[in-house]
Formats: structure tokens, C-alpha cells, sequence
């Protein structure tokens, strides 16, 4: 895909390499959960996968899935397009997959939301920045604009500083949605009960 200059391939370059990482902190006993840790990317990497899938459907089909919501229909059908820089395309996929998909990949792999967990999750975060670098090279390599190098360091410094904060605001909905949801299913218990005289 890279060799094509279609921007996902960066995108899946940046999984790549923070799956390799993560494995390789996990051998090093770096995370206080390693259970929920590996459970946590295999549930986060399958929104992705679902999401490119769907797209792929409907680019050779037209058949419309569920898992293709509108953040990542923007974003690769901008990546298909190619009219925007590479950089905000990438920025595009990032923001679809924290913003939409890691709140309820959080709690599809059982996050307890505690210390320790959102610890875990922080670490995470830091392994995604020590990736970050070069994989923003990589952006810069398919953007066909010649930029300064200030230019350059300003944009990876801005991009890297707002997936964190999107990392956070993630985090945070997704303790939102698990309280909803708990109080939901609390709220279904007490009426099933009550329909059966308890």
C-alpha cells in the first residue's frame, strides 16, 4: 500500500511497529496486566480490520456495513481520493480509530478502568509516541509538498500531542458508556425482577 501512496499503509506501518514493541515490553514484564494488555490490541486491532473490510466491500460491491461508520468512511475515502496531504489523511485515520473505536475496544476487552488499568493504558500510549517519530517520517515521505524542517517538526509535535489528547478523551468516554451501560443492564435486572414478583 505504501508503495502505492496510499496512506493507510502508513497508518498499518504505525500498528506494526507498536504491536512489535508492545510484545516486546510484554517480554520484559513492563505492564501490571499483560493478560488485558494483549486482549486489549487484538480487540483494538480488530476495529480497524473490520472497518477496512467494510470499506473495501462497498468500494468493490456497494454493500454498506454497520462496522463502516462515518469517521472512517471520511477517512479512506480520502485516502482513495488522495486530494488532501498525506499528513492530515494519516491524522484522519488516527482520530477515526481513537475517537470512535478505542472507547468501546476499552471495554470490549474488559477494562476494570481502575489505576493499575488506565496505568497499563498510559503505557501504551507512551510505546504509540516512541513509534511515533518515525513512523510521521514515513507520512512525510508520500507527501508529495516539499516542507522546511520546521515545518516538519512542527506538524509531528502538533500530531503527536493531539493523539494524546484524543487517547485521554478516549479513555474518559469510555468510562461514560461503561456506566450507561451498567446502569442500563441494572435498570433491565430490577425490571425483570419485578415482572416476576421479586
Amino acid at each position: 500500500m505504501l508503495a502505492r501512496g496510499d496512506a493507510r499503509g502508513v497508518f498499518m506501518k504505525v500498528y506494526e511497529q507498536v504491536i512489535h514493541r508492545t510484545e516486546q515490553m510484554l517480554q520484559q514484564n513492563y505492564f501490571e496486566d499483560p493478560a488485558w494488555v494483549r486482549k486489549i490490541g487484538l480487540t483494538y486491532a480488530n476495529y480497524f480490520r473490520r472497518a477496512f473490510l467494510s470499506y473495501n466491500t462497498y468500494q468493490s460491491s456497494g454493500y454498506w456495513t454497520e462496522t463502516l461508520v462515518s469517521p472512517w468512511w471520511l477517512a479512506f475515502s480520502e485516502n482513495r481520493i488522495g486530494d488532501l496531504a498525506v499528513p492530515v489523511q494519516f491524522i484522519l485515520s488516527t482520530n477515526a480509530h481513537i475517537q470512535n473505536d478505542l472507547p468501546h475496544a476499552l471495554i470490549d476487552s474488559g477494562a476494570d478502568f481502575s489505576e493499575r488499568c488506565h496505568r497499563d493504558y498510559q503505557r501504551i500510549g507512551e510505546i504509540f509516541r516512541g513509534s511515533f517519530e518515525q513512523s510521521w517520517q514515513v507520512v512525510y515521505r508520500l507527501d508529495q509538498r516539499n516542507r522546511s524542517g520546521i515545518e516538519r517538526t512542527l506538524g509531528s509535535w502538533m500530531a503527536e500531542n493531539w493523539i494524546a489528547i484524543f487517547r485521554e478523551t478516549a479513555w474518559k468516554n469510555a468510562v461514560k458508556l461503561s456506566k450507561q451501560q451498567t446502569s442500563a443492564a441494572q435498570i433491565e435486572q430490577q425490571a425483570y425482577k419485578a415482572a416476576l414478583g421479586y
